[in-house]
This record gives structure tokens, C-alpha cells and sequence, in this order.
């Protein structure tokens, strides 16, 4: 090797640093270097170099080490003050220089992580693992300051130094040992060749050698930790992913303060939920509570407020506002209540019932699911009165009849409709769309916003040893077959055939319209829900046949007498359609030539003259000829040949002395039950939507589950008779037995029902449903469950075509039918109602949390598994590879199969990777690991286009800030003062520039607030104020601090 004619400047332009080190180390017996930092992708290019090396010895320091000299420079305007913090950093406690340590090992591990899986890059961490447990490479740590000096010297073997007259050579600049040092232009180093030079370099570097320590164990323990050198268990792989997608959730929630004095105690699972609650509300301003009926939504949603401590309101059904009120006092929260029946007016406004707590920070809506049309006058009222509020949505049924329900709740926290998810779709509305042709799923978004467990899943997590015992009562379901042919005195065909003669000529005015007006706009929208009502009324008629004789005599009577209203409107020239309308031609206690003129005035929609009016006479006569008809039949049908009813009393005296809730869809069969129950039952009560004093009835039927104390002279209730106003959101757990009087077409209603009773902290053992099943004839030899397929097909049958229109929870449901009526299994039917099982990260956290708890040390080694840990498995599904690839706070999982095909739904990702803990690993064949490293290059590829993609989806201008400028534009032309204008140029240039996402928040809470115009640029000016957004940096929203995609971990798929 000859140094002459070797130019001293090493730019990386006319001569690389790795040039200049490699052609050194091929002539030097041991050599030494002192960097700042160490990235092995560096150490990659000299490794072929320094095995013949006697030894190498190399300091590394840190910028982990954040209190610097330097830094602190930068913060003392003395010298003596810096001189004093000098002398501090000279005697470094035992604990800093640990803490130092650690912090580079962890870097030394991402670094390593980082490092593509390639046999180079295996054969390169051997080595050097070889190399420092032999001592040939040396390794210590500096951790007193920044290592700002780099120097490589190289003590030439002795016959080259001899020759060249120099122990030695050393080369002095900014470059550290990374590949970015070796070859980026901006580094700059000279050679140093003089002997006196290199000596006194030499010293230098034995100096720092001696003031820096030893880093052999820990570096050595990350290379053999190293994806390079150990394989993990699958199961310790599967645990690793779990681990790492949840523990931002875990680590936010470790971090508060929970406080659970002062209200009922909770279980294990409820406390849960109130803290997932927390740190979703912190994070999208919105959350779902939906456990299924009976797990306590209630108390869970009382003790969040209670956490929240912030000033609320809750929202509730008309019929639980004294619980809430209760609540309130319960858990010791100031909380204001208001009905969703006070929300009628369809405008927040001074005169709203909401106006008074337009300052509270946090509601909470109880039964949201009564919010899932936006076309209602409630909705209009209540989404102005939540802009800018946290907002608290409880339901057991999110979505009754389409994704949309789910959508409208959501709008109500997140008014803009923004995607701030991180699903598909660049809004909200756009993802909605996406999920209903199928090409991305609604558990995506539900996982991030919504908190749902059903008993199932309580009794498989929240078991053991450490939770309090949660046990749920046996549900028995027994059917009561009843012959509704006897019920009617012999006459139910003749009236099933009259019913089936009816035109419902009144709720399907569409086909009497004329051919040439059907065109007009306003007949067309007579079209979507002429067709609607009829399936509706069919469906009615046939449902109360069934509920009792009086309910269908009720109707009977009342729709007669409607037509009869309607025919004689339509005898004076006016087509009685339109709300208003209908109040008049509904109402039982005027005629029609009483309220002509209003009538006609409420009529003008609609003309006579544009419809084949006598055709629609004729049809309107004949049903009311037909309800002549079938009131005569049921002035033959005594309430004496009333099977159905004598089944009930028959169950009543069965179960004599203890609480029974009986339903009815029908206020008129409550009525009629209660009126002939009198007499055979005592301590009764009924209650429909109009009971004023339910509040009472629910106290005296369950006094125990509302902790409630009878008063002097109250009588405890023991049989209640109610419509659904008692099958949502009550406490009735005193009782132990429900019966259905009516047939169930939907099995939601059953849920709710029994959930009133069958709920954590009964202290029945089983929980007895008894459900009616009418049938025309008895045969003995006829099983139940053909019983109960000929009455779908009678159904079927009378409902014909009409039930093609009618939405999903009005259709008759032939699957919960069996298994209500004949397989009696209530848990199943609960079951089919939930979706098809997703991976859930509440499971995942149940997981991990369950290993913190019982085996700590266990967790502790999965949470130091290095970035880019690897396993091999046999695939359940898929052969391929599986990678979990992560960029700032963005997750990617994938598996890449045979065929070349990527699977990244995340349900599909986990389903593979689970496995048993005791599955062991499978050897990687040479020929595995080139299909991992291939296949990594893939699969990172694809996932940093789907991060890009979604970084330019974040960083386009947020509809939030174009709002706030035209805002500042208008007070611009407004505003005089200097001083107020600069103030407005200065906001404007800081939004132009790009703001965090939580300032983001801030302006979109102000937008929603509505506040006048000096208040909100006040409120403007807080806000950047509090997020400094003066000292911003102009850069684009979504440029963040650099981070590396990093590999979580792998696994081959044989």
C-alpha cells in the first residue's frame, strides 16, 4: 500500500470515505475509531476488512444523552454557569450512565431491525458477532457528551511502517460509520499522515478510550437478540403483534389517573370499557358504547362521566329520565337530563329545551340509536347542540336497518365528516359508500370508535381468578301453542280470507294517478311511499289479528272509520293526503264536513282531478264494506273462547306469588289484558306510553334492582302488563320470568325484553321465557317445528310480494322463529344477531393485559423482542410470508401467498397468526430465507405506497381551514386597527403553512360552536396561542419528524 500521490481531502465526491477506509485497513494491524453514532448498514462495507485485524478498537457516542454541553450552552448566558454544568457532567452517576446505555442499545436494536433480511446482512451480524465475543472488536460507549469528533486510525502492520516511515495514518471530519457517512456529499475529512500527528491522535483517542465505558455485553446481547440469530415460537411471534397494536391504547390508559371511589362498585369488564371510552373520546371527540343488554351500558356511561368530571347533559327516552336523574346522584356527577321528547321543534334556538346548557363540554345520548335518521325534527335539533362537545353515544342496536344509522350517529361528533380514522375513502361519507358496495368494511371504523362485548365474550375473558365471579342465569324458553282458530269462535279463516280481499286503496294512491301527471315530481314522490304503506298496513293487520281479539276489533273499528273519512273527503273534490291531512282524517272525534275548510287548506298537494278518482271510490268502498264485514264476524267471538288468554292464566297460576313481566307489541291488547287480568291476579299494573307514574310501577315491580325502599302503604307489584316501553333501558331484575304475548316477527324485541331481567346481578338461577305460537288445528303427531314452518308460510303467503318493500326489521325472521319457538335457545338466536366474528383489539388488550397480570416476566421478554424478529410456522390458510411493517403511528400487516396475492384485512392477517402457546417453530431452509427477503422487499414496497397515499390524503387543506380563512378574509374587509390586521395576516400565513392535528381539533370545535364574530377570533387567538403556532415551522400539514418504516416482525408460512 503507498500513500503517495493520495490526495488528503476525502469530500465523497473525487474520493469516498469507504474507498479510503477499506484500502487502509488492508494494510493495518489493529486500528481505532471514535463516531458519534453506528449504523451496521455502515459497519457492512468494511466487514470484509476488519477480520484480519488483531484487534479494533471503536467508542461510540450518543445523542440519546439530550443534556449535552452543548445544549446546555445553549440555555446559560454565564460562563460560570456553564462551567459549573461542565463539572457536573464529569462525575456521571452510576444510574445516568445505565439509563445512557440502555437507550443506545435500543437504537442498536432498531438499527439492526432495520437492516434488510438478506444472507449479506446475516453473514455481516455473525461476524461481528463473532468478532466482539473474541475480543477482536472492542466496543465502548462515551456518555458524557455529544461525540462530535470522528476519527479513524490505522497502526500499520510493521513492514508497511517501516517502509512508509509512519506507525500509522488517521483521518479526522464529520463523518460517522453509517452509509450516509461514507458517501454523502456534504461530509468532509482530511488524512492525517504525519507520525507526530497520529500520536498525538492516538492519545487523544486512549484518553476518551479510558473516560468511556464498556458497551461489549450489551452489544453483543443485541446481536444475538437479532433476527439474524434467534427465531422465536410462533406463539411468541402472534403475542409480539398483539402487543405492538395495542399498546398506544394501553400505555394512554396507564398514564391517567382513575378514580373509582365514591360510585356503585363495577366489574373487572366495565372499568374497562369506561377507560377504552376515555381514550377514544380523547382521541376522535366521539364513542359507541354497545354491549349487548344486561352487562350494565348504564353504569358504564355514569362512572365515564364520572372520570370525565366535566359538566354534562344526558339525553334520554322519556321513560328513563328519573333512572338517570338517580344516576346522577349514584355516582356523584352534576348532570343535567333531558327527554328525546322535549326535541320536537327541529331547530336549536333560544326556545329550545337545550338552549340552557349550550356550555356543558360533554353529552351523553342513552338509546342513540333513536338518532339514526338525519330527516328528523330531533336530529335538526339536537346535531347544532353538540358542535365542539365530547359526545357519548349508548346503544345496544347501532344499526337497526342500514350502515347509514351508523353513519348519522357518528355525524353527530364528527359534523364535517372528516376521515379521521385512517380507513378508506377520503371522508366519511366516501368510506360509507365504499362499505356499502363491499369494497371495505364497516368493522374498520366500528374497531376505533365503538366498544362492544356480549355475554360470550364476558364469560370467556372476565373469568378468572383475580375478577369478581360474573355469573349469568340459564335461560329456559318454553312456547305456548294456543288454537287461534277456537280464539275467534271458529271464524279466524273467514276473516284471513276477507282481510286478504282488502285493496289498501288508501296507503297506495300511485297507481290511481293518471298516466300523463305520474312525470310531475310530486307524484313521484307519492310513488316511493304509496307502496311502503301498504306493506305496512298488511303487516299491521295481520300482527294484531294475532295479538288479541280486542286489538284487532281496535283496529277494525278505527280504520272503518278512517276510510269512511277519507271516502267523504273524497266526495268533496280533496285528495286528503299530507300530514296535516291525515291529523284530520285520523282524528275519531270529528266528521269530515265539520273541517272541510282545513281540510281543503291542508289538501292542496294534491289534485283531484289528476287522479282516476272513481276507481279509487270503488276500491275505498269495498275495504270499508270488507271491515263491515269482519266486524260483524267478531260480534260472534266472545272473550270467553279466548285461548290465548287462558294460556296466560295458566302460566300466572303456574308461577302464583312470584314477579312475571308480561309484553305486547299492542297498547290496546295491554289494555284488555289488564282489564280481564283484574279478577284473576292481584298486586297488577299496567303500563303503555301514555302511564304517567311509570316511574312508580317500576319501584314497586322491582324495588331490589332500583334500590328502592317501599313507603308506607305501598304494596309491592307483582305482574306488570306493558308495551316495549319497558324493553329498553330499565332495571327489572326482581323478576325472573317474561312472557311474549304476541308472535315474534324480529328477534331484537325478544332480546331487549328478557334483557330487562336476565342482567348482571339477578339472583334468579334461570331466567323463564314463555313466547305464544298460534296454530289453526291440533295434531297431536305435528312436530313443533312444522308447526312453526307452516305459520311462516301462512305469513308468507298473506304478505305476498308487499314484503319485498318493507325494511329489514319489519320482514318476518324465518331463522329467529326456529330458534325462539322450536330449538328454545335464546343464546344462539343472541349469537346469529352479532356480525361475523373480527379480530377485536379489545381481545387483544384482554390478552395482553391477562400476561401482564399472571406472567409479567413472560411479557417483559415479548416487549423486548428486537424490530424485525422472525419465525417459521406451518399455514393454516395461507403459504407465503406474513410482515408487520409500521411508519410513525400507521400499522401495516400482511400476508403475501404463493400466488403472489397481498392480504392486508387485518381479521384474515391475525386469524393465520394465531396459534397455541405450545406450537413449535419450524427450521427456515435457505431457500425460506430468500423468499422472506424477496418477499419483505414487497411488502414494504406496498405498504410505503398506501402510507404515501394516505399522507397526501392527510396533507391536502382540511375543509376546517378553509372555512377559518374565508372567516379571516371577511374580518379583513371589517377591520381597521393595524394591529387587528396584522393579527389576522399572521393566523392566515400559519394556516397556509399547515397546523397539528390538535389545533386542528381546536378550529374545528370553534367552526362547530357557532359564536359570534369578536368572540371567535378571541377564541381564534387562543387557540394560537396555546399551540404555538407562531413558532411553527413552514412546512406542509402531515410532515412530520422523520421516521424510518420499521419492521415489526416476519413469519414464513410453510
Amino acid at each position: 500500500m503507498s500513500l503517495s500521490g493520495m490526495s488528503d481531502i476525502i469530500d465523497n465526491k473525487r474520493l469516498f470515505l469507504e474507498d479510503a477506509i477499506n484500502d487502509h485497513l488492508k494494510g493495518t494491524e489493529d486500528a481505532k475509531f471514535a463516531v458519534g453514532y453506528l449504523f451496521l448498514s455502515g459497519f457492512n462495507e468494511i466487514t470484509a476488512n476488519v477480520s484480519h485485524l488483531k484487534s479494533l478498537k471503536l467508542i461510540i457516542g450518543t445523542t440519546t444523552n439530550t443534556r449535552t454541553i452543548e445544549e446546555i450552552a445553549e440555555g446559560v448566558s454565564r460562563r460560570e454557569e456553564l462551567e459549573e454544568a461542565a463539572e457536573r457532567q464529569k462525575y456521571q452517576k452510576p444510574t445516568e450512565r445505565r439509563a445512557i446505555a440502555d437507550a443506545v442499545q435500543t437504537g442498536m436494536g432498531r438499527n439492526i431491525g432495520g437492516l434488510e433480511q438478506t444472507e449479506e446482512n446475516e453473514n455481516m451480524l455473525c461476524s461481528l458477532r463473532d468478532l466482539i465475543a473474541s475480543d477482536k472488536v472492542r466496543i465502548k460507549l462515551y456518555t458524557k457528551q455529544r461525540l462530535h469528533a470522528k476519527v479513524y486510525l490505522f497502526r500499520f502492520k510493521s513492514e508497511l511502517a517501516e517502509r512508509i516511515g509512519s506507525p500509522g495514518v488517521a483521518i479526522v471530519g464529520s463523518s460517522n460509520l453509517t452509509l450516509s457517512g461514507f458517501r454523502h456529499s456534504t461530509e468532509l475529512n482530511v488524512r492525517v499522515r504525519e507520525p507526530l500527528n497520529f500520536k498525538e491522535l492516538d492519545s487523544w483517542f486512549e484518553d476518551l478510550w479510558n473516560d468511556s465505558v464498556p458497551f461489549k455485553t450489551e452489544f453483543l446481547s443485541t446481536i444475538e437478540e437479532s433476527w439474524a440469530l434467534k427465531y422465536v415460537k410462533p406463539y411468541d411471534l402472534y403475542i409480539l403483534t398483539l402487543y405492538n397494536l395495542v399498546k398506544s391504547n394501553m400505555e394512554f390508559r396507564s398514564r391517567m389517573l382513575w378514580d373509582w371511589s365514591g360510585m356503585p362498585k363495577l366489574y373487572r369488564f366495565q372499568r374497562e370499557a369506561v377507560q377504552k371510552a376515555c381514550v377514544i373520546l380523547n382521541r376522535y371527540d366521539g364513542v359507541f358504547i354497545c354491549d349487548v343488554v344486561g352487562l350494565g351500558k348504564t353504569f358504564v356511561g355514569a362512572a365515564l362521566l364520572s372520570q370525565l368530571g366535566k359538566r354534562a347533559v344526558v339525553i334520554c327516552p322519556p321513560r328513563i329520565k328519573n333512572m338517570w336523574d338517580e344516576f346522577g346522584e349514584r355516582f356523584k356527577i352534576g348532570i343535567k337530563t333531558v327527554s328525546h321528547g322535549a326535541l320536537n321543534r327541529g331547530v336549536f334556538d333560544e326556545d329550545s329545551e337545550l338552549w340552557k346548557w349550550r356550555d356543558r363540554e360533554v353529552v351523553l345520548i342513552d338509546e342513540s340509536h333513536y338518532f339514526r335518521n338525519s330527516d328528523t325534527k330531533r336530529y335538526y335539533e339536537l346535531q347544532p347542540f353538540l358542535a365542539g362537545k365530547k359526545i357519548i353515544l349508548v346503544t345496544a342496536t347501532p344499526q337497526n336497518t342500514s350502515i347509514w344509522n351508523i353513519y348519522n350517529q357518528i355525524r353527530l361528533f364528527n359534523q364535517e365528516g372528516s376521515n379521521e380514522y385512517r380507513v378508506k375513502g377520503g371522508s366519511l361519507k366516501e368510506f360509507f359508500n365504499l362499505v356499502e358496495a363491499s369494497d371495505a368494511k364497516i368493522q374498520d371504523l366500528l374497531s376505533k370508535i365503538l366498544i362492544r362485548r356480549t355475554r360470550n365474550y364476558i364469560k370467556k375473558n372476565y373469568q378468572s381468578s383475580d375478577d369478581e365471579p360474573i355469573t349469568f342465569p340459564k335461560r329456559k324458553l318454553e312456547t305456548i301453542s294456543y288454537n287461534i282458530d277456537e280464539t275467534y269462535n271458529n271464524l279466524f279463516d273467514k276473516i284471513e280470507e276477507a282481510l286478504k280481499r282488502l285493496t289498501y286503496a288508501k296507503y297506495n294512491l300511485w297507481p290511481y294517478v293518471k298516466e300523463y301527471k305520474k312525470e310531475e315530481q310530486v307524484y313521484k314522490d307519492l310513488k316511493k311511499v304509496t307502496g311502503l304503506l301498504k306493506g305496512l298496513h298488511k303487516v299491521m293487520l295481520f300482527k294484531r289479528l294475532e295479538s288479541s281479539i280486542f286489538a284487532f276489533s281496535e283496529t277494525i273499528r278505527r280504520l272503518h272509520g278512517i276510510h269512511k273519512r277519507f271516502l267523504e273527503a273524497l266526495e268533496s273534490g280533496i285528495i286528503p293526503a299530507g300530514e296535516e291531512a291525515q291529523d284530520l282524517i285520523y282524528s275519531e272525534d270529528v266528521n269530515v264536513s265539520d273541517v272541510l275548510e282545513k281540510l281543503k287548506e291542508a289538501s292542496k298537494k294534491y289534485q283531484v282531478n289528476d287522479f282516476r278518482i272513481e276507481e279509487l271510490k270503488r276500491d275505498l268502498q269495498n275495504d270499508i264494506d270488507i271491515f263491515d264485514d269482519i266486524s260483524k264476524f267478531l260480534d260472534r267471538v266472545p272473550e270467553s273462547t279466548d285461548k290465548k288468554f287462558d294460556g296466560l292464566v295458566k302460566i300466572l297460576k303456574k308461577h302464583n306469588g312470584k314477579k312475571v313481566l308480561i309484553f305486547s307489541e299492542y297498547a290496546d291488547t295491554v289494555n284488555y289484558l289488564h282489564r280481564r287480568l283484574k279478577g284473576e291476579v292481584d298486586n297488577l299494573a299496567f303500563v303503555t306510553a301514555k302511564t304517567k307514574d311509570a316511574t312508580t310501577i317500576i319501584r314497586r315491580f322491582a324495588p331490589h334492582a332500583n334500590e328502592y325502599e317501599l313507603k308506607a302503604g305501598e304494596s309491592p307489584i307483582e305482574v306488570v302488563v306493558s308495551t316495549d316501553v319497558f324493553s329498553t333501558g330499565l332495571n327489572l331484575q326482581d323478576c325472573g320470568i317474561v312472557v311474549n304475548y304476541d308472535l315474534h316477527w324480529n328477534p331484537v324485541l325478544l332480546i331487549q325484553r328478557i334483557g330487562r331481567v336476565d342482567r348482571i346481578g339477578t339472583e334468579h338461577d334461570v331466567i323463564r321465557t314463555y313466547n305464544f305460537l298460534p296454530h289453526k288445528k291440533i295434531e297431536d303427531k305435528i312436530s313443533l317445528k312444522e308447526r312453526v314452518s307452516r305459520r311462516v308460510q301462512e305469513i308468507h303467503d298473506y304478505i305476498g310480494e308487499d314484503e319485498k318493500i318493507l325494511d329489514e326489521s319489519e320482514r318476518l325472521n324465518k331463522e329467529a322463529l326456529y330458534a325462539i319457538y322450536d330449538q328454545k335457545d335464546v343464546d344462539k338466536l343472541e349469537e346469529g344477531m352479532e356480525e361475523e366474528e373480527e379480530f377485536n383489539l379489545d381481545e387483544a388488550e384482554l390478552l395482553i393485559d391477562r400476561l401482564a397480570r399472571e406472567d409479567p416476566p413472560y411479557l417483559n421478554i415479548i416487549k423486548n423482542l428486537q424490530p424485525g424478529t422472525r419465525s417459521c410456522k406451518e399455514g393454516e390458510t395461507y403459504r407465503g410470508i406474513f410482515a408487520y411493517f409500521r411508519k410513525g403511528d400507521v400499522d401495516g400487516l400482511y400476508i403475501l401467498n404463493k400466488e403472489g396475492e397481498v392480504i392486508s384485512d387485518i381479521g384474515r392477517v391475525i386469524s393465520e397468526l394465531r396459534c397455541p402457546e405450545n406450537e413449535n417453530q419450524i427450521n427456515m431452509s435457505k431457500e425460506d430465507k430468500h423468499s422472506l427477503s424477496a418477499g419483505l422487499r414487497k411488502l414494504e414496497a406496498v405498504f410505503k405506497k398506501e402510507y404515501q397515499s394516505r399522507v397526501e390524503l392527510e396533507s391536502k387543506k382540511d375543509p376546517v381551514i378553509t372555512k377559518v380563512m374565508q372567516k379571516l378574509a371577511h374580518f379583513r374587509k371589517e377591520m381597521k386597527n393595524d394591529e387587528d390586521l396584522a393579527l389576522i395576516d399572521e393566523i392566515s400565513k400559519v394556516l397556509n403553512r399547515g397546523i397539528p392535528d390538535e389545533a386542528l381539533k381546536e378550529l374545528r370545535r370553534l367552526e362547530r360552536a357557532k359564536v359570534a364574530d369578536n368572540e371567535y377570533l378571541k377564541r381564534l387567538v387562543e387557540v394560537y396561542n396555546q399551540y404555538r403556532m407562531g413558532d411553527l415551522k413552514s412546512a406542509e400539514r402531515g410532515e412530520q419528524e422523520y421516521n424510518p418504516v420499521e419492521l415489526v416482525c416476519c413469519e414464513v408460512l410453510k
